[in-house]
């Protein structure tokens, strides 16, 4: 064991005096610690107020908390963990050091990330401020409480990959084990709304009882930002000691399993260092895990010229057991249930739309990152084909607005139904968030074009966020100009119409992306 404190000791050590030696480095974190100061102290000087919203802060807590358990334990049933790098690969899977010390050794590493994760959190104390007249003592329970769970995630999942590794029969079957329980989830929400009230009161009711306290780890962890958000300490620290009680079971059980694991995870580390390595060169490598099972092709592979190039996309795009219902359908539905719990928090708003969509923006922001526009700029033959630049572009980009498309149907069908809007309302609203899909996909090509030749991943990230918000902000200043003197529709209208006049333009800008073949 004292190998493995000394690798993660000098790990740490090795990773401070390459910042050291290259500063530049330092500026991302650097900007990424200014922002988190600023968003904690923008509103200091206010005063907190009457602590409210409490069951409302309860149920979204707990709510992260099941989303972070139950997307950990999928992925790592189906793709693996990747708590090694190929490094800690060719030197501790041929040291003559015990296997079950080497997997907690790489939990623990992925521990550290974590702590280092909870830290953004600080952004949200002007949320915790302003809607619940929560202090800095809920955004400390909260990162606790975060950390806590997230380690008893990792330890849980490192229990049932090795278990799996052993018995790979056994994960089909917890795998169906964990969706059932997703669906007793939604079942339980189901009946909490026939009894009375609406979906809000329902979902509220739900996730915000009293009775997730006793479940154990995730019950703890909301038990603990709950009671330190309302100052009781002491029953906070009662839940960190069941939750630390927790996760040593886990680890016990852990160094007792028969951890035979080494050739799945290193799949998993080959797999990540390919990536890394791919990042490095500017290329890109699928992410997800790669299926086995032989499905239908569609659409059928047709067109001429660019076109050809869209169908080629849409094959691709359909080989994903969900591709219209993903992460950006979840962001769908998460602007309309922010605004419906704020206007249930601050009553009528005239501005409850733009709240709605710039949430939703705030989402989409994140999530496209992981379209595939960028990925098929690698492919050889774009360059090579005879056809427009422009036209080739615009095939590439088609699916992910294809995509949004659906996106937007979930999104109106959820303010419809949700939050009551005015036909006017509610067909701005669409109109705009329809455009965000399209001034989002040919932003990415902006960023290939400007930041393309960049090796600095953090800077990479930090740049592509402004670029994007840039792109939005001049259109959505306007649109709320404009509906606060007309009406809210002319002002989604004028919106929409900024998105896809930019959009058209980077379109044109960006088509010298594809004479650069070599």
């Amino acid at each position: 064991m004292k190998a493995l404190l000394y690798l993660l000791r000098k790990t740490i050590q090795n990773a401070l005096k390459e910042l050291v030696k290259k500063p530049v480095a330092l500026i991302p974190y650097l900007v990424i610690a200014g922002l988190l100061i600023f968003s904690a102290t923008m509103t200091s000087g206010e005063p907190a107020g009457e602590v409210r919203n409490l069951n409302a802060y309860a149920a979204i807590v707990n709510g992260v908390f099941l989303l972070i358990f139950c997307t950990s334990l999928l992925q790592g049933l189906k793709q693996g963990m990747a708590l090694f790098s190929m490094a800690d690969v060719n030197l501790l899977f041929t040291a003559p050091v015990n296997p079950r010390k080497i997997l907690i050794y790489g939990v623990v590493r992925q521990a550290g990330i974590l702590v280092l994760a909870s830290v953004c959190m600080l952004a949200q104390y002007p949320n915790l401020r302003m809607n619940c007249g929560l202090g800095g003592e809920a955004v400390a329970g909260l990162m606790i409480g975060y950390i806590l769970v997230g380690v008893f995630c990792q330890l849980f999942s490192a229990n049932l990959y090795a278990l799996c590794a052993a018995r790979p029969q056994w994960r089909k079957r917890i795998d169906a084990m964990l969706k059932g329980f997703m669906v007793l989830l939604a079942i339980g929400v189901v009946i909490f709304a026939m009894r009375g009230g609406d979906f809000v009161s329902a979902l509220v009711r739900f996730f915000g009882s009293d009775a997730w306290n006793y479940v154990p780890a995730l019950g703890f962890g909301r038990a603990i930002a709950l009671h330190s958000a309302v100052g009781q300490w002491g029953a906070a620290m009662v839940y960190v000691l069941l939750s630390l009680l927790c996760c040593g079971a886990m680890v016990l059980w852990l160094v007792r399993s028969d951890a035979d694991y080494y050739e799945d995870v290193l799949f998993a580390a080959e797999h990540a260092y390919n990536v890394k390595a791919a990042a490095k060169e500017g290329k890109v490598v699928s992410t997800g895990p790669v299926s086995k099972r032989v499905k239908r092709e569609l659409p059928p592979l047709r067109g001429h010229g660019a076109s050809a190039f869209f169908y080629r996309a849409m094959r691709e795009q359909s080989r994903k057991s969900l591709w219209l219902f993903s992460l950006s359908t979840i962001a769908a539905l998460a602007g309309p249930l922010f605004g419906m719990f704020m206007l249930r928090a601050e009553g009528p708003d005239p501005n409850w739309l733009w709240f709605v969509l710039f949430f939703s923006a705030y989402m989409l922001v994140f999530l496209s990152m992981t379209n595939s526009v960028p990925r098929e700029l690698t492919q050889h033959y774009l360059f090579v084909a005879p056809a427009r630049p422009v036209a080739k572009l615009a095939a590439i980009c088609a699916p992910q607005l294809i995509k949004h498309t659906a996106d937007t149907v979930v999104f109106l069908l959820a303010t419809a139904l949700l939050l009551h809007p005015s036909v006017s309302e509610l067909l701005g609203s669409g109109l705009f968030y329809l455009s965000l899909g399209a001034v989002f996909a040919s932003g990415m090509l902006l960023i290939e074009r400007l930041l393309g030749k960049l090796k600095n991943k953090m800077l990479i990230v930090l740049l592509y966020f402004t670029i994007l918000i840039l792109l939005v902000v001049p259109g959505a200043v306007a649109a709320i100009a404009i509906s606060g003197a007309l009406s809210v529709l002319a002002g989604c209208l004028l919106g929409a119409l900024w998105n896809v006049l930019a959009s058209l333009l980077i379109l044109f800008c960006c088509r010298g992306l594809l004479s650069a073949t070599a």
